[in-house]
């Protein structure tokens, strides 16, 4: 059977992998979809350094490179939430084989990711049988991937429409409690906005929408620093709301069994 194999850029770091094979690659077998997946740990290549984690799925089907991708993509996701990490596949395809020598360029870890949180491998991981929460998931782990605080503001903003299934309202006024509500994220802040989500609607979510806005309405410009770095804490904030509003709507929305347990 095809050998799907995904080298993932992450910052989770899993810990006392249960397995290991001759060539010093330590893995851990983790259940999903009734499927079995794994995250398999390469050993430091002596000329190119630390390698990426790779997530294998073995498919019974070589043409159904679409579903497998997709039960992929899912997985990622999942683990994305339970671990709060940012989990981004590199390559997908059944060609490249982290076991053949040639193909290992491909799987070698940049050295900006070497440290990061660790956690337990699980042995099953788990999402709640609802569209609208993988919806929010998929989104959420766009958020996390991406390296652009803008995009990353966006691609929260998407899942909190998804939560609230676009009820502007709801959205809303769940913002404007979050100062009440975890007082802790808005650390370090000189003042939160008097109406947090017209904030954030307007001066984040909007102005990055749109390059060109009628007079008066905030524009963000990638390249000032001020900008950077504002959207950069706000697309942290947004972050911590939606964990809370997902796990609001769906209560243990991704839960996982530790191989230890």
């Amino acid at each position: 059977m095809p050998r799907h194999e995904v080298p993932v850029l992450t910052d989770c770091h899993m810990l006392e992998l249960p397995g290991s094979t001759a060539d010093g690659t330590q893995y851990a077998v983790i259940r999903f979809e009734g499927h079995i997946f794994g995250w398999h740990l390469l050993p430091e290549d002596p000329e190119r350094g630390p390698m990426l984690p790779v997530v294998s799925l073995v498919s019974a089907d070589r043409d159904g490179y679409r579903e497998e991708r997709g039960r992929v993509n899912r997985f990622l996701s999942g683990l994305s939430f339970a671990n709060r990490a940012m989990i981004a596949p590199i390559v997908f395809g059944f060609h490249a084989q982290a076991s053949r020598p040639e193909d290992r360029i491909m799987f070698r870890q940049p050295g900006a990711f070497g440290m990061g949180i660790g956690h337990g491998a699980p042995s099953e991981l788990v999402i709640q049988d609802d569209d609208e929460l993988r919806l929010a998931l998929a989104l959420h782990r766009e958020g996390r991937n991406s390296l652009s605080p803008f995009y990353r503001f966006l691609a929260f903003w998407n899942a909190l429409d998804v939560v609230f299934v676009n009820d502007e309202a709801r959205r809303d006024s769940y913002l404007r409690r979050s100062p009440s509500r975890a007082p802790g994220w808005f650390r370090g802040w000189a003042s939160i906005p008097a109406d947090l989500a017209a904030y954030l609607r307007d001066s984040c979510r909007n102005a990055i929408a749109h390059a060109v806005r009628d007079p008066g309405r905030p524009v963000l410009n990638p390249d000032l620093t001020v900008d950077e770095e504002r959207v950069r804490r706000d697309a942290r904030l947004l972050g911590e709301i939606l964990r809370d509003a997902i796990q609001d709507r769906w209560p243990y929305p991704v839960w996982s069994r530790v191989a230890s347990e």
